[in-house]
């Protein structure tokens, strides 16, 4: 054998034993590495969500408990002991009421996965309201029916079959490691400097406009034809029936997005990518949400206008943030403990409750408002 004939063939054998190599680590760290962030058994959920509660809960419901359940994304539990779902439980219990919050809320969830977590533990706590958080800014859009996978409490989207696997450029790797740089570069995960309490995601200048421009495109009019409005509908539907099905009444909470509340914030959105007003009703998706709620008699507390009307004079999101700092998350918790009292909502059930008629024409899309 030619010597230039057995360099061709190592090299061969290496490449071939390299691409081996590469795809056996891809499914290692796909199969084995990365776990699901929806919980399926009890050990998942305990991991996942029980383990960050401020106190255990026993699944059983005490006699005489008024036990509400809320369900959010990472603004369900954002400033962690100071979320707005820990201070509604005290404020209630100030008020000499026996009440017990079960929060499953979980970080990067979207509709569709808190409907699976409330399927899959919601009826064990036997909850007499759900309370589901609906945050304006990204929750109109949808992944499709991708996995959501974490690893060092890094998450990625997954879209289902082979396709992912077999071409390396959609390897869970890859995506991995591009949120692994994101997360460095922009987020500061840190304790605040002000009495030792936890400070939320904060991002540069830059990546928070860009963040905002991008998520003005829902308050579009007409409605942006690019969000999935039929799946939105859909999911809040499959939410909606659950809660019902195991005897809640299910009430949402609509969380504006810091441009809507921040009128300086706006307008440098505004002038920083030469956005024309006229095509845009900065309150749309709260209209949206209230037809959506009024066509099938679902309670529905619209966070922005209280927090608008009370002319808070201190910031209530977290600086160059998407979520609710302390002092948000406490009024937020005031304005919704006012909601469920003013609207009398704080009562046990008796009965299973039945959903309201539906009507013929049912889209969460509102042409005409």
């Amino acid at each position: 054998m030619g010597k230039g004939k057995e360099i061709l063939i190592n090299a061969s054998v290496f490449v071939l034993a390299s691409i081996i190599s590469l795809y056996l680590f891809e499914g290692i760290f796909r199969f084995f590495i990365l776990k699901s962030k929806i919980p399926r058994t009890g050990g998942e959920f305990s991991r996942i969500v029980s383990s960050r509660w401020p106190h255990p809960i026993d699944e059983k419901k005490k006699s005489g408990t008024y036990r509400i359940l809320g369900l959010s994304d990472s603004f369900g539990v954002a400033a962690r002991e100071f979320n707005y779902h820990y201070v509604l439980e005290r404020l209630l219990r100030d008020r000499g009421m026996k009440v017990e919050v079960v929060n499953l809320s979980v970080g990067e969830y979207e509709i569709l996965d808190e409907y699976l977590i409330l399927k899959r533990f919601g009826e064990r706590y036997n909850p007499d309201i759900i309370l589901h958080g609906f945050f304006v800014g990204n929750d109109f859009y949808t992944a499709w029916n991708q996995d959501l996978l974490s690893c060092q409490d890094i998450s990625i989207r997954v879209p289902p079959g082979v396709d992912s696997y077999l071409f390396p450029w959609k390897w869970t790797i890859w995506q991995w490691l591009d949120r692994l740089k994101i997360t460095i570069r922009e987020k500061k995960i840190k304790r605040s400097k002000h009495n030792g309490k936890p400070s939320l995601f904060e991002f540069n200048e830059k990546s928070f406009l860009r963040i905002e421009r991008n998520r003005i495109a829902v308050c579009e009019v007409p409605p942006n034809g690019n969000i999935p409005w039929t799946a939105i509908n859909n999911h809040l539907d499959m939410v909606r029936e659950a809660a019902e099905g195991m005897g809640a009444t299910y009430i949402m909470i609509a969380h504006p997005d810091v441009f809507q509340f921040d009128d300086d914030l706006r307008g440098d959105i505004i002038g920083e990518y030469n956005i024309n007003v006229a095509g845009y009703d900065f309150v749309l998706p709260q209209r949206i949400l209230k037809r959506y709620c009024q066509i099938r008699g679902i309670p529905f507390c619209d966070i922005l206008p209280e927090l608008k009307s009370k002319h808070f004079r201190q910031a209530l999101y977290d600086v160059k943030g998407t979520h609710f700092n302390i002092k948000g998350n406490a009024a937020v918790a005031e304005i919704i403990s006012q909601f469920l009292l003013g609207e009398g909502l704080l009562k046990e059930r008796t009965k299973k409750q039945s959903a309201p008629p539906q009507p013929e024409t049912d889209d969460i899309q509102v042409r005409e408002i």
